[in-house]
């Protein structure tokens, strides 16, 4: 059980790390194109 949880919070923490990255370079790109 405590194996069940710990995978579903680095499921979770690569999820949210991939998402904020794909926010990241979404930002930089734009900024970049903006000046």
């Amino acid at each position: 059980m405590i194996q069940s949880i710990q995978s579903q919070q680095s499921a979770a923490t690569a999820k949210a790390q991939a998402t904020f990255d794909a926010l990241l370079a979404r930002a930089f790109t734009s900024g970049v194109k903006l000046s």
